[in-house]
């Protein structure tokens, strides 16, 4: 999606996910080192039985997805390379070996490899993900070439010939801010993410061209140099980096105005133009509030730029109202829940046991127009 420059950013995740898809998770509800012990055990005393090769092949990957969505993405790896060592034709481990290799590592050539591997295990759809992220890994090693690294605790910031060393330790140490903020809020520490800064020419070819587009998140944070020291660097940076927490704690099953809202309630304050004045004077009203659960609508299929806009304004209206109502972290509770597939009207109840959902859902007591 791309937006006028109001509502800048575009929220890229490569196709199935930045998070590990419907295809290679699976149910987290036992001991995973029990289970896995428990098969090499039997497997000992029939080395040779293919069943009891995939099912431990099976238990490692189980065991990598919970280390996976916890954040503890490097300790997933020998996982799930263990994972086919025991059975080559566990396709989610190949699948997410390749993710790994290219999200966390930034090895293109052996995230290339895995993907191929699991190209033909896949159902269609993720073999379209796979050719996308194939795609992008190629168009990512071409621009990269020559580029260098600084590395601060969390962040890798990579950056091109001609570009300040000094502003790309700015950078990582703006990021580093925002992070702590994040993970404190979020209860979570995210996984290292890699930071890269673009030559306007090849951040264009990037974005496909769209001048509105003035950052990206798709498992890794990319920014035009162009922005860097700019008005919009911190905003830019603030949004994708809360798209990057939402994506390592939750996946990438929240619904869209919660994902849009809670970026946008990171960023640092800005003022309003008239036409966004306006808008949010209407939605503090309720005449121009779209009831929460079709409000994915308006981001999926907007018919204006102004419909569009309107949609991020409510999406941070109700994000922001939220946040100010979890004293207690009710608002994590309610994403882990979403994440989990409970209806939004379910989790909200249990989450927030002392506001009213359809109050809430219709726009009606959220209070002050935000500042």
């Amino acid at each position: 999606m791309a937006f006028r420059k109001a509502f800048l950013f575009l929220f890229l995740v490569l196709s199935a996910g930045a998070s590990s898809p419907a295809w290679a998770q699976s149910p987290q509800t036992r001991d995973h080192a029990k289970a896995v012990a428990d098969l090499k055990a039997s497997l000992a005393k029939d080395p040779r039985s293919k069943p009891l090769r995939s099912a431990l092949s099976a238990a490692l990957s189980e065991w990598g997805n919970s280390l996976y969505e916890s954040g503890n993405r490097k300790q997933a790896l020998p996982k799930y390379l263990e994972a086919v060592e025991s059975d080559p034709e566990n396709g989610p481990a190949w699948f997410m070996l390749g993710d790994l290799s290219y999200l966390e590592l930034s090895d293109f050539g052996k995230a290339e490899y895995y993907w191929n591997k699991a190209m033909p295990l896949a159902p269609p759809e993720i073999r379209r993900a796979i050719v996308d992220r194939i795609s992008r890994g190629r168009a990512d090693q071409a621009l990269e070439r020559r580029y260098q690294s600084l590395e601060t605790p969390n962040f890798v910031v990579r950056y091109g010939e001609g570009f300040d060393p000094a502003e790309a330790r700015r950078i990582g140490t703006y990021l580093e801010e925002r992070y702590a903020v994040l993970a404190e809020e979020l209860r979570t520490q995210a996984s290292r993410l890699t930071v890269i800064i673009y030559a306007d020419g090849s951040f264009g070819r990037l974005s496909g061209g769209h001048d509105e587009i003035l950052g990206l998140y798709d498992g890794r944070i990319r920014m035009p140099a162009s922005q860097v020291k700019g008005p919009y660097e911190k905003v830019i940076l603030s949004h994708e980096l809360a798209h990057a927490f939402l994506q390592h704690r939750f996946g990438g099953g929240l619904p869209v105005w919660i994902q849009e809202g809670y970026a946008q309630s990171k960023e640092p304050e800005r003022p309003y133009n008239p036409a966004e004045t306006e808008a949010l004077q209407k939605l503090a009203e309720g005449t121009l509030w779209t009831p929460i659960p079709y409000l994915d609508r308006r981001f999926s299929k907007p018919v204006s730029a102004d419909q569009a806009s309107e949609a991020y304004l409510e999406a941070r209206m109700a994000v922001r109202y939220l946040l100010e109502n979890s004293p207690q972290g009710e608002f994590v509770v309610f994403l882990e829940r979403l994440s989990r597939g409970e209806p939004v009207d379910k989790a909200f109840g249990a989450s927030f046991p002392k506001l009213d959902w359809d109050q809430f859902s219709h726009g009606r007591g959220l209070g002050k127009i935000p500042d």
